[in-house]
């Protein structure tokens, strides 16, 4: 990847269409140049997605022929359009979606059996079934390769038994064996079927394999693992009693042995049939006792095992890619950035999480989510199941809401990640039609993040640290963000967490701020650097948190400094009372954890965030967002910022503007004071130690 990664979100889907997964619409060769306008790196979501379907229809997608009445616009297949990305400096990842195995209604011609259409069936055809199961069945010949073209010595389950039907196989299953629904991305009025599979049954893996190597030969730059959390998500239905989840829960029982339900632990022990006897049919984190013991160590065992069999195929596609003397990048979904997700982070090149819940402003998940990426590139994409995505819609087709459009993108690169540019985005499977928000502003927006690309950093000099503890919230996230599934699936703009909420606090009140992340040590080290501590003035713990010996040492060698501490948690672990003690740590109010001399003030009377990128070479970059540029478009407006180097000079860079040379003068509490004329929704005010070089930058 380049220094710099930027992201297409190129599902391409039709304006007032249908968004159907898992096959995407073929794409124009035209469409590279917005790509190339964009300065894109990569692609995110853009093709090869149909082995949900079946691998013969996966290589239809990377090989078909196109009719000359396509080509005639510049519709080429996928491998082709693979070829001409690649061509123009930019990484296409082919999509596999790790959880949809699909059943749908197909049209077949009557002499050649060929396959005409899915889903989209003429009045008058009597349609067929086309699918995974059709596919292992060999119920489609003169459609598809027979099933042994792909699979020679067949494919056999955990328990040696040769599989025949993959859609009954590989799907997650109730406590009553009845199969799940992925049914976010099913429409209620077409008569398919996607069930929710199941990447602890080895059978699933091994075809997604599969579909890795078609993608891979048909010249992708990357491979995507879309929505990787499978089964864990199907604790919106209640929990996955599969054949393989239960065996993998009950070794992983019978292996660790926790003293907490010890004594359930005999021979015959079976997760399922322990839950029936007592009453239960759900696995409930909550429940009291031995039930709600077994359900937190379920969830802890899913997510080892989504970390264990994630890296089997993220190290399988590399090792694909090599013996063909070619190597590839793997980035994936983790959705939300949630925190089941942490032990995947190693295992890819770059991150491209969907939000749970999309706004028009949201500092503290996006400070979050750059600490969650651990340096590695992240481009993040909108989702219309939660926020304010299906509404900004309906802006932008009336050619308003372009200035929150705007201050979205614009923020993602401030606070250290970026935002796909939407191209034709999913929408769900209530609204007909697509993210397609004006392709102008795009460009607008991203020429100005590539003219300024070299003010962008992974390393910042925030002198805030927000502590969080990823392996003490993982059941409280669990039960914030896998709450019981109502369809659709509406949720609400809360953050998930209250660390997030004290985030958003602290980042809508423009406090620069770093989120130092405690792994989860059961998946990934544990990854706080000690001695990187000592460069915040003021750490905060908003969410419980647990304190071994030697962190606890570095907090107190640090608060002996004069650093700061604020709490509003619960803090466990044998140095915490130490650390609680001390003149400089002070329990608090979630709301009250900010410092009381902030490194950053702006002269505005609206929510603003700030991040400070350190550059080297005495240079930084204050990175400003003003929320309020719909109601006041241009303003004014001195900001004052507190830097561990005197600052002799400050170049502002506004998008639309020349770049000019600022005057700084002495702030309060030993702030420089910058003015940044006519700011609009963004600003980088880049601070320099050294003499101004003659004439502006920017012209």
């Amino acid at each position: 990847m380049t220094a710099v990664t930027r992201s297409v979100y190129a599902q391409g889907w039709y304006a007032g269409d249908r968004c159907y997964h898992p096959a995407l619409p073929p794409k124009r060769l035209s469409m590279i140049d917005d790509f190339v306008a964009f300065g894109a790196t990569m692609l995110s979501w853009p093709m090869l997605g149909g082995g949900g379907i079946a691998l013969p229809f996966l290589e239809e997608e990377a090989y078909g022929r196109m009719p000359a009445r396509l080509r005639q616009y510049g519709y080429v297949n996928d491998a082709d359009f693979a070829a001409a990305c690649r061509a123009r400096g930019i990484t296409p990842f082919g999509v596999i979606f790790s959880t949809q195995g699909w059943d749908v209604p197909a049209w077949v011609d009557d002499d050649s059996g060929e396959l005409l259409s899915v889903n989209e069936i003429p009045d008058g055809v009597t349609p067929v079934r086309a699918g995974l199961s059709a596919f292992s069945r060999d119920a489609l010949p003169g459609a598809w390769k027979p099933f042994a073209s792909y699979f020679p010595e067949g494919l056999r389950n955990s328990r040696g038994e040769p599989v025949d039907d993959l859609f009954e196989e590989c799907c997650t299953r109730d406590i009553d064996g009845r199969p799940l629904r992925a049914r976010w991305v099913e429409f209620a009025d077409r008569d398919h079927e996607c069930r929710f599979m199941n990447l602890n049954n080895p059978v699933w893996r091994e075809y997604l394999k599969a579909a890795a190597r078609i993608q891979i030969d048909a010249g992708v730059g990357g491979i995507q693992f879309d929505e990787p959390d499978t089964p864990i998500v199907a604790l919106l239905y209640g929990g996955d009693f599969s054949i393989d989840t239960l065996a993998g829960f009950h070794d992983h029982l019978r292996r660790e042995n926790p003293a907490d339900v010890a004594h359930l632990l005999d021979a015959d022990f079976d997760y399922r049939e322990w839950l029936l006897a007592h009453g239960g049919r759900v696995v409930d984190i909550d429940a009291e006792g031995d039930e709600g013991a077994l359900a937190r160590h379920y969830v802890r065992y899913l997510r080892i095992a989504q970390s264990r069999h994630f890296r089997e195929l993220a190290d399988y596609v590399r090792e694909y890619a090599r013996s063909l003397g070619r190597e590839l990048l793997v980035s994936s979904n983790l959705f939300d950035c949630a925190m089941w997700h942490d032990g995947l982070v190693p295992s890819v090149d770059v991150l491209v999480p969907e939000q749970r819940t999309t706004r028009y402003r949201q500092p503290g998940w996006t400070r979050y989510a750059a600490a969650f990426a651990g340096g590695k590139p992240i481009c993040v994409s909108v989702n219309p199941y939660g926020g304010v995505l299906i509404e900004l819609n309906e802006l932008v087709n009336r050619g308003e809401g372009l200035t929150r459009y705007r201050t979205m993108m614009y923020e993602a690169a401030a606070l250290g990640a970026s935002m796909a540019v939407p191209y034709g985005a999913w929408m769900g499977t209530e609204q007909r039609d697509a993210f397609w928000p004006a392709i102008g502003v795009s460009r607008e927006v991203q020429a100005f993040l590539v003219e300024h690309e070299d003010l962008f950093s992974t390393s910042t000099l925030n002198e805030v640290g927000l502590l969080f503890d990823i392996e003490a919230n993982l059941i409280p996230s669990v039960r914030k963000a896998l709450r019981p599934l109502e369809l659709p699936p509406r949720e609400g703009p809360e953050p998930e967490l209250p660390s997030l909420e004290v985030a958003e606090l602290i980042g809508a009140a423009g406090v620069p701020f770093d989120v130092v992340l405690r792994h989860d040590a059961a998946v990934r080290p544990d990854g706080i650097d000690t001695a990187a501590l000592a460069r915040y003035r003021h750490l905060v713990i908003a969410e419980p948190f647990h304190l071994d010996a030697e962190l606890a040492t570095a907090i107190l060698g640090h608060l002996d400094g004069g650093a700061t501490l604020a709490v509003a948690a619960e803090v466990t672990g044998e140095g915490a009372e130490r650390v609680l003690a001390h003149a400089n740590a002070r329990r608090t109010r979630p709301d009250d954890l900010a410092p009381h001399e902030p490194q950053t003030t702006l002269d505005v009377d609206a929510p603003w965030a700030a991040n400070i990128m350190a550059l080297g070479d005495g240079r930084a970059a204050l990175h400003l967002v003003r929320y309020d540029a719909e109601e006041r478009p241009e303003r004014d407006v001195v900001a004052e910022v507190r830097m561990p180097f005197p600052v002799t000079h400050a170049i502002v860079h506004v998008p639309g503007r020349a770049s000019v040379v600022a005057e700084t003068t002495d702030g309060r509490d030993g702030r420089v004071a910058v003015t940044v004329p006519a700011m609009g929704p963004y600003a980088i005010v880049e601070l320099r130690g050294e003499t101004p070089s003659t004439g502006t930058e920017g012209e």
